[in-house]
């Protein structure tokens, strides 16, 4: 890979990073919750938080299983096409609480696929010691992201809580950057060989991840 298309390819893996943690910014709309659907008590708005892990758990599974199908790039496209859906779900269908809680699940499905996407993209396009400096950089921007979308969040909501679902259409930049930076790739053969070799090289940044995701879960209960 030349190292022009090595630097295009790392700037689409870390803007894609910078929504890992995005679903942690969800905490900021319990208390606009509460107050916009009367009778909501604090354990029904904090639903909207693990219910969006829940789900992000399963679309983690469902990214999994299509990279068999079509290519990462399409697949990460896929999964911040929906977050995309469900920010604007949240802002503009939310007339219950159960339209609510439909908006986050999916929002967090593809908050979820990203996860194992993000790290499968760079043991597809990095080896050697190189995967293992960009999996630490990459560390950086899953939580640099997160305190981004907290900080800029906490602006939106301080006007109207709605807001929130509005910071999540920055998602639609990042889409095109991975559109125009990021190479097409190929369809990931499901060989046994392949499958032990990439679990190696991304096992451990996944499992931390995913340990977050479950963390998440549970505080929201």
């Amino acid at each position: 890979m030349k190292n022009s298309t090595k630097a295009k390819t790392l700037v689409a893996i870390f803007a894609a990073s910078l929504l890992v943690q995005s679903m942690n910014t969800f905490s900021l709309l319990i208390q606009g919750i509460m107050v916009a659907y009367p009778g909501t008590g604090a354990t029904q708005a904090q639903l909207i938080i693990s219910i969006g892990n829940l789900i992000g758990m399963v679309g983690m599974l469902f990214a999994g299983k299509m990279v068999n199908f079509t290519t990462k790039k399409v697949t990460i496209l896929l999964m911040m096409g929906l977050m995309v859906i469900g920010a604007l779900l949240g802002y503009y269908a939310t007339p219950t609480l159960t339209m609510m809680y439909v908006a986050c699940a999916v929002f967090g499905c593809g908050v979820g696929g990203l996860i194992p996407l993000t790290s499968g993209l760079i043991a597809e396009h990095f080896a050697g010691s190189t995967r293992a400096t960009v999996m630490g950089v990459q560390g950086i921007f899953v939580n640099g992201g997160g305190m981004i979308f907290q900080l800029v969040g906490g602006f939106a909501v301080a006007a109207y809580w709605k807001n929130l679902f509005l910071v999540f259409l920055a998602t639609v930049v990042i889409m095109l950057i991975v559109v125009i930076l990021l190479p097409k790739g190929t369809v990931e053969k499901d060989t046994q060989s392949e499958a032990d070799a990439a679990g190696a090289k991304t096992k451990v940044f996944t499992k931390f991840l995913v340990i977050m995701m479950i963390q998440g879960f549970f505080i929201g209960l």
